[in-house]
């Protein structure tokens, strides 16, 4: 395999999870194993996926050492059915963004893309938004909480995250991903508070600095006030670090309903009452005609309903989020396949 857009970096291997092998033309790729000691040969080592625990090294734990631009890559290769072959418009240079444009720095979504690297807006709200309505409001942290989440490992409790480093007897220092079951964001996401800076696709604040790109979650480092729904991190595009990583998202596919929209036309208004009147009793699915509350049944709940959302309307700004994929160890797959 070549590497013509340097994905790889070496420090993936001192710091990271893959190994790369051979020379130019003919490079192959692997994961990492996690040793039962720490790097200095001695101290036990009680990472979950070390060598006598899972197994699993750094198979389970998010890529680092990214670039802006090779997320924009990898989220191609998934667009493109994961193929192997050259570094081209088939396999990385082109799909869900055409990387010629700006030498890549100016690429931009294109519709229909099936995998893609979320917003800033898209990620926020599938990280602290609270669900369950047009106006619920946001949480300060993505575990679902407004407290400060708790420093323990993993699973932790009901809201804990990996952060500030001076508590982690491993090596390394990185959550396994997905394995705080117990801090989901409202929308089902893991890890989007702690372990690593994700990388996102673009965000208001480049009008600032437009050299730089977006960065959200915080990470193993450092302290709490990264977590925070109020702090936004801006970087040079070609940073990366053992605390910088990126996820993908797909396409939402199911319609979401605005509660008390019981005749559906997006406004929560007095003909909604109306819808309630004309279907009521009727049953089915959540959100048929005359459903303002979306339990499947048209009842005198959904008058309720209609009074209690009465002025709400439809077309946020920022769509619910889709299924935001934990897809972060992908880039395994990418450097391990490409030729």
């Amino acid at each position: 395999a070549t590497d013509l857009n340097a994905l790889y970096s070496s420090d993936m291997a001192t710091h990271g999870g893959i190994e790369q092998n051979g020379g130019w033309g003919n490079y192959t790729y692997s994961v990492k194993s996690i040793s039962d000691f720490k790097s200095d040969g001695v101290t036990p080592n009680n990472h979950p996926d070390r060598d006598s625990g899972t197994g699993l090294g750094w198979t389970n734990i998010g890529v680092n050492y990214i670039q802006w631009e090779d997320t924009l890559r990898f989220a191609n290769w998934m667009h493109n059915g994961q193929p192997t072959g050259a570094q081209d418009a088939s396999t990385t240079e082109d799909g869900a963004y055409d990387m010629s444009l700006g030498g890549g720095l100016e690429a931009v979504r294109k519709a229909g893309a099936t995998y893609f690297v979320p917003s800033e807006d898209e990620w926020y709200k599938a990280a602290y938004y609270k669900s369950g309505g047009t106006n619920a409001g946001y949480w300060d942290y993505a575990t679902q909480s407004d407290a400060v989440p708790v420093e323990e490992k993993p699973p932790g409790g009901a809201n804990s995250a990996m952060y500030s480093r001076i508590i982690w007897p491993w090596d390394p220092n990185i959550a396994s991903v997905g394995s705080y079951t117990g801090s989901p964001s409202p929308y089902g996401t893991f890890d989007q508070n702690g372990s690593m800076w994700e990388w996102l696709e673009e965000s208001d604040a480049e009008t600032v600095d437009p050299l730089k790109k977006v960065l959200r979650s915080g990470d193993w480092w450092n302290e709490a006030i990264y977590l925070s729904a109020s702090h936004q991190e801006l970087a040079s595009p070609a940073w990366n670090t053992s605390i910088v990583g990126f996820r993908l998202a797909e396409p939402q596919t199911e319609e979401v309903l605005l509660p008390g929209d019981a005749n559906r036309d997006g406004v929560v208004s007095a003909d909604d009452y109306g819808s309630v009147q004309l279907h009521f009793g009727d049953t089915g699915d959540a959100g048929i005609l005359g459903d303002a509350n979306g339990d499947g049944v048209v009842s005198a709940d959904d008058y309720g309903s209609v009074q209690l959302h009465f002025g709400d309307m439809a077309g946020l700004p920022v769509p619910e989020p889709g299924t935001i994929g934990l897809l972060a160890m992908g880039m395994v797959a990418i450097l391990r396949k490409r030729k």
